[in-house]
């Protein structure tokens, strides 16, 4: 699909793979509604793509910091926007910044890649559904790694399961703390 959001993410460098989907973030829109755009073969403002997403992820899901940064960073440039306090020059850099960061979480994680791939309607109508599939997730994920810690504390023995900064277990002999040779008398 291109469009003018398309053409500008080309001239920017603000494309971006996201999986096997390209995209295109830029300005689009006028009055009221102008605004920062994700597109593909649909677009959307970012704001609402990116406020989906957080919506679904559960609170504690370690990726929702990051789209809730996103997300932030987003909103400022947004608003920024609709004050006229930017740039074409500042929308192409801050359109590059965003599509750089969401390229390189989306090689970083097959789940950020699909959660930025579905349309933000579908995240919305099927949200608690999604919500309870990744926090279950993550209770498997989280439950697995405390297994494997206490796994692997016990193949170390128990010296090794130990705080590292309390006191050792043992101690080296005690050196002199003086070198004079001593004398005995008659």
């Amino acid at each position: 699909m291109t469009g003018p959001v398309h053409t500008d993410a080309g001239r920017t460098g603000a494309g971006v793979a996201v999986g096997p989907q390209s995209h295109a973030l830029g300005v689009a829109g006028t009055g009221p509604r102008r605004d920062f755009y994700f597109c593909s073969d649909r677009c959307s403002p970012i704001i609402d793509r990116l406020s989906a997403i957080v919506a679904v992820l559960p609170h504690n899901h370690p990726e929702r910091a990051i789209f809730q940064d996103l997300l932030s960073r987003a909103r400022g440039a947004s608003r920024r926007l609709k004050q006229g306090r930017l740039t074409p020059e500042d929308t192409d850099a801050i359109a590059r910044q965003i599509s750089d960061d969401i390229g390189r979480h989306s090689r970083q994680s097959e789940l950020f890649a699909a959660l930025m791939n579905t349309d933000p309607r579908l995240l919305a109508e099927h949200g608690p559904a999604i919500r309870r599939r990744l926090a279950g997730d993550l209770d498997v994920r989280t439950t697995h790694l405390a297994s494997q810690s206490e796994r692997q504390a016990a193949n170390r023995g128990s010296g090794r399961a130990r705080d590292p900064i309390a006191e050792p277990e043992t101690r080296s002999p005690s050196k002199p703390t003086s070198s004079v040779a001593s004398t005995s008398r008659p």
